[in-house]
Order: structure tokens, then sequence, then C-alpha cells
């Protein structure tokens, strides 16, 4: 199932990549921002999928650690073990991006 929305997600990140004027008219009403200023910031995007990095572990280990002492999770974990291209069952080539793309932490931020 992860797969499949992976797969979907870069599907969409194409769609996106080779038509920046389209979104940018979509997404102008819902926003309140002209189509033109949108696209500007939809081209300096990065789009695609990539493995997380090792500075991306290390940077989510300290937000763990962090929370743990603070007592906002009961129990420390160890994120390299939560990571899911650590497995080797899971191929991650299937997902290439280009030199710039987008390496999505264990919890995202929220987009809006």
């Amino acid at each position: 199932m992860v797969d499949v929305v992976l797969e979907a997600l870069n599907e969409a990140d194409d769609w996106t990549k080779n038509n920046i004027e389209a979104v940018a008219e979509q997404l102008s009403p819902s926003v309140g921002l002209p189509a033109s200023v949108l696209a500007v910031s939809l081209k300096r995007e990065s789009y695609g999928l990539l493995p997380i990095s090792d500075a991306v572990i290390a940077s989510q280990q300290r937000i763990a650690d962090t929370f743990f002492g603070l007592g906002l999770l009961p129990k420390a974990i160890t994120v390299s073990d939560l990571q899911r291209n650590r497995d080797p069952d899971h191929d991650q080539t299937r997902f290439p991006a280009g030199p710039i793309g987008r390496q999505y932490p264990l919890v995202p931020a929220d987009p809006w």
C-alpha cells in the first residue's frame, strides 16, 4: 500500500512540475493570491521523492530525543529503526528524483 501511495505522489509531482500554470490557476482562488504569483513560487519548488538521508534521520532523532526529554513521548525511540528505506525489501530506486527533491520526515510538517 505504501508503494501505491509513493507512486501516486511521484505522479502528482511530475504532473505539477510540468503544469505549473494550471496548478497556479487551480490554487489561486483558494489561497487568495494571483496565479502569476503562485506560478513563480511553484517554479521555485523542488519536486520528486528521495529516500530520507542520514542528516534528516539525525535531525529527526534530535527532535525525538527532545520530545522524550520534555515528557511528550512516553518512551525513547530510535528514529532509524522506523525508517522505511532501511529495509532492504523496499527498493527506494523506484522513486527517483533529480538532484533537488523532497525528503519527507517521519512526521511531515503541516503544509497549510
